[in-house]
């Protein structure tokens, strides 16, 4: 650069000064640098001659300023921006079974065939969902009004709404769904749900419901899928199970269904959903959705497919994953209730010292740290914490005081063989258990610890469906081990009011009380929260004053996702497709705005 600024520039003629000769006035005009470019001559300046220590000098800063440039840069664009979610990514999920009905009126029973739910959730809408939080909020509602004492709803649908082959969503497809649900011919698991529900179209827009009797939870039951009118109206019932759409749906949620992937022995691999972009909610940023398929030997294959990152999640293991491993443990809870059910009408069980010592001789605690590896919660009642209008009805545990309830009964071990008796009758009873869910080494720490008091308690495990058909449907068994689900607006009439005492009824214990059965009556067709709330306290603390059952724990359900996938909340719900409420706020792509 010093070589540069010595080269002598061209004279202005207009600041020579006046008193040169006039011979020199024009001297730029023979000025041999008037026309030089001083660019071309930096740039043919040779630095072959230059020492190689500078040069090496040159290049060093030259990285340097370069990096410290990208860092000052990279620092100031990530103040002035930031990380927002944008749409794409891939999720793939595995799951045990097999999809048969992606068909709200067939697939909505407790999750038996889960796939089906969890397919049906996903592809179509409904009147109503219940957000992360467990509260019921609109989805095709626009809004709704209640009247006639809780025995009318009228309906505003939102419109503009197609479904995914662009045909429009009405009234109609409304109004088709419910009256497909009760006919009998369609055996949908939801018929006694809407029996006895007259339906009417008011206009393009306004649906009305009404039922026999005010209903407290009946909003709540308005949470099933809405089939499209203009594919299924044509199908008799015996072909409505073999319809191609029950597995090629075509319905107007946050996803569409893609395709289908089948293997050679005919089982479905996976189907694939990808985000509807015409969703009318909130849509979804996760751009394509698979669910993977895996029968129940294949448990182990799933989890090892998931630790190699060839699913990005995966639920329904009989145990949990080790949690060392790099996955997030997303937790549900759903609000039912495992524990012992006494058939009271049994000469034994009948004793209600017998049911109280038991009560005060579990300890619960045990059971959910030892055996469920804390992957449950603790409870005393027939509602949990997770329902509403639930109180607290805590239950001690105080060995001395069940046996202070059967020594003060006259229970006494005369012979010396561990077991208590009264009257020739020994404390001893059989305790039915259907397998699964960790309930096997459940109930060998439940016997262990009863013993403990005197009562013999001998397990017989028997198959879910043959204790269903046999056992449960002929009030034959003297206790069972079983879990109760409730919705989290509970209705507990269906297992603890007498008039549910016989089959098909679920009031297992056989209990009657005309107390009870007024409480439960008042709460479930009652509209004033107040008095529901009431209610529901005083059949909660006379079920824990007659213990016709001994309530233990709530199981926690288990979704376990790979940390690529961001935003997940997950708290309660009513059954585990709950796990989607919050689906359309996950992402596992991102970008930089500008904040």
């Amino acid at each position: 650069m010093d070589i540069i600024k010595r080269i002598p520039r061209s004279i202005n003629p207009k600041n020579i000064p006046k008193n040169i000769p006039k011979n020199l006035k024009n001297i730029t005009r023979y000025n041999p640098l008037v026309k030089v470019n001083l660019k071309d001559i930096s740039k043919n300046i040779s630095t072959s001659k230059l020492p190689k220590q500078f040069k090496n000098n040159i290049f060093i800063n030259f990285i340097v300023i370069f990096v410290v440039v990208i860092i000052i840069g990279s620092l100031v664009y990530n103040v002035i921006t930031k990380e927002v979610p944008t749409t794409g990514g891939v999720i793939r999920e595995g799951i045990i079974g097999q999809p048969q009905y992606i068909n709200p009126v067939l697939s909505f029973s407790n999750d038996v065939n889960k796939p089906d739910r969890v397919l049906e959730y996903l592809i179509y809408p409904s009147l109503f969902r219940l957000d992360s939080e467990g509260n019921l909020i609109n989805e095709l509602v626009e809004e709704y009004t209640v009247g006639d004492n809780g025995k009318e709803y009228i309906f505003k649908i939102k419109s503009g709404i197609t479904w995914d082959d662009n045909t429009p969503l009405t009234i109609d497809d409304i109004i088709f769904t419910i009256e497909t649900i009760q006919n009998p011919d369609y055996n949908s698991p939801l018929n006694s749900a809407l029996k006895g529900v007259v339906i009417t179209r008011v206009d393009d827009a306004t649906l009305k419901l009404n039922i026999n009797a005010s209903y407290s939870p009946f909003l709540s039951g308005l949470t099933f899928g809405i089939l499209p009118k203009h594919i299924w109206q044509n199908l008799e019932p015996s072909a409505f199970l073999l319809a191609k759409s029950n597995l090629e749906p075509v319905g107007s949620g946050k996803f569409k269904y893609k395709s289908i992937q089948k293997k050679k022995d005919g089982n479905i691999a996976s189907i694939t959903l990808e985000r509807n972009s015409n969703y009318f909610g909130d849509k979804p940023n996760i751009e394509t959705f698979i669910l993977v398929f895996y029968p129940r030997e294949d448990e182990d294959k799933m989890i090892q497919d998931f630790k190699q990152d060839k699913l990005q999640a995966i639920t329904q293991l009989k145990r949990p994953l080790d949690e060392s491993e790099k996955f997030q443990t997303n937790i549900l809870n759903i609000p039912q209730s495992f524990g012992i059910i006494f058939n009271v009408k049994d000469p034994l069980l009948a004793n209600k010292e017998i049911r109280q010592a038991m009560s005060h001789a579990i300890d619960r605690d045990q059971i959910i740290n030892n055996v469920l590896n804390g992957e449950a919660t603790l409870i005393n009642g027939p509602l949990n914490e997770f329902n509403k209008f639930y109180i607290d009805t805590p239950v001690e545990l105080n060995l001395d005081k069940a046996k202070q309830i059967l020594d003060e009964a006259n229970w006494k071990d005369a012979d010396g063989d561990g077991i208590r008796e009264k009257d020739n009758q020994k404390a001893e009873f059989v305790l039915l258990v259907a397998g699964g869910n960790k309930v096997d080494e459940v109930t060998k720490t439940l016997k262990e610890q009863i013993q403990t008091i005197g009562i013999q308690m001998n397990i017989e495990i028997i198959p879910f469906n043959e204790l269903s058909n046999n056992q449960i449907r002929n009030r034959s068994y003297q206790a069972l081990f079983l879990g109760l689900g409730l919705n989290i607006y509970p209705d507990p009439y269906i297992y603890w009011h007498s008039s549910q005492i016989n089959s098909p009824g679920l009031n297992l214990s056989q209990y009657t009380n005309i107390n009870n059965d007024g409480y439960l009556e008042t709460a479930r067709t009652n509209t004033d929260n107040n008095v529901i709330n009431s209610s529901l306290a005083q059949f909660q603390n006379q079920i824990s004053n007659d213990v016709p059952a001994i309530f233990i724990y709530s199981p926690q359900y288990l979704y376990y996702t790979n940390p690529i996938i961001s935003n997940i909340r997950l708290s309660v719900g009513n059954s585990s497709v709950d796990r989607y409420a919050s689906i359309s706020e996950w992402y596992v792509s991102t970008k930089r705005v500008f904040k």
